[in-house]
């Protein structure tokens, strides 16, 4: 999994939002990502448990995994796919809207 190198990335890159810079688009580029790694693992069979061991506290990580759970398991390769690149799309949409924001 690639998820520990994730939320390593996640961890690194957090900072205030002011406006939208480099750093917070590269912030949630890696919550694209995350939410991306995160939705596979899920679509894949890996337990909740399993994943939030290795979200070790992020609270970023755990809500996306928590949220990912909301989504059932899915058999068909399109639908799987549909869940997966949604999943990332939609963490996207919601990090750079809440990265606008002002602190």
């Amino acid at each position: 999994m690639r998820l520990a190198a994730i939320i390593l990335s996640a961890a690194l890159l957090a900072a205030p939002a002011t406006a939208q810079t480099r750093a917070q688009i590269e912030l949630c580029t890696v919550i694209g990502e995350a939410a991306e790694s995160i939705m596979t693992d899920r679509q894949n069979g890996i337990s909740m448990s399993q994943m939030m061991r290795l979200a070790d506290g992020v609270e970023v990580i755990e809500a996306l995994i928590m949220s990912a759970f909301s989504v059932p398991r899915l058999y068909s390769l399109g639908d799987r796919r549909a869940a997966i690149s949604g999943f990332r799309e939609g963490a996207e949409n919601t990090c750079f809207f809440y990265a606008g924001e002002p602190a």
